[in-house]
């Protein structure tokens, strides 16, 4: 028999510890982070900053970090039709400390196509980021193993210099910081993804 596969998600994965420097880069976050309140969008406990762009005094921090993703951004792009080569991008700081975490979410209602998350620091136990199935039948049946056509959920990181980029319409949330190390502070940087009009 033919198997079709009519509907698909990816998520996307890469590590570039070896690009950047994490610590400075986590660093200059916390740093800022001192002057600027949190927004609490799905952050409980933490902070996050407000959403920001290229124009911000802060995309020096970020900057390597786009230069080395935007060609892969480019390339998800062609895979999925979308043959424009210009995007623009919002992007925000994430600390969260011990017992913080983020309620299950999507960036739909932010009006990008794509998201993603880069780790700078991660204590040991902080917390992975786990991507929700997004049909909503729920097979009732106990599976004699788990695979790819049975997930109901699918975890990622975090490991320092690591980056996931996933469809920004699919559900996720962030598990709880349980960390033992003395300095508990989980340090990200979310990404947003838009077509320019």
């Amino acid at each position: 028999m033919k198997k079709i596969v009519p509907f698909r998600i990816n998520i996307y994965t890469d590590n570039i510890a070896n690009s950047i420097n994490c610590q400075d880069m986590a660093n200059q976050i916390i740093e800022y982070h001192k002057t600027q309140p949190s927004e609490n969008l799905s952050n409980k406990g933490g902070w996050q900053s407000q959403v920001l762009t290229k124009q911000d005094t802060s995309y020096n921090i970020i900057s390597p970090i786009v230069d080395i993703i935007m060609p892969s951004i480019h390339e998800i792009f062609l895979e999925h039709g979308i043959k424009k080569s210009k995007y623009r991008l919002g992007y925000w700081f994430n600390i969260n400390r011990k017992y913080n975490y983020n309620t299950s979410h999507n960036h739909l209602g932010a009006g990008s196509l794509f998201s993603a998350v880069v780790w700078l620091k991660v204590p040991n136990n902080s917390g992975r980021i786990v991507f929700e199935q997004p049909q909503t039948m729920v097979m009732p049946t106990k599976f004699d193993e788990l695979n790819e056509n049975n997930y109901n959920t699918f975890f990622c990181g975090p490991i320092e210099g690591d980056v996931v980029v996933f469809p920004s319409l699919l559900y996720h949330h962030v598990e709880q910081n349980l960390t033992e190390d003395a300095d508990d502070r989980r340090v990200s940087i979310a990404f947003n993804f838009y077509l320019n009009a």
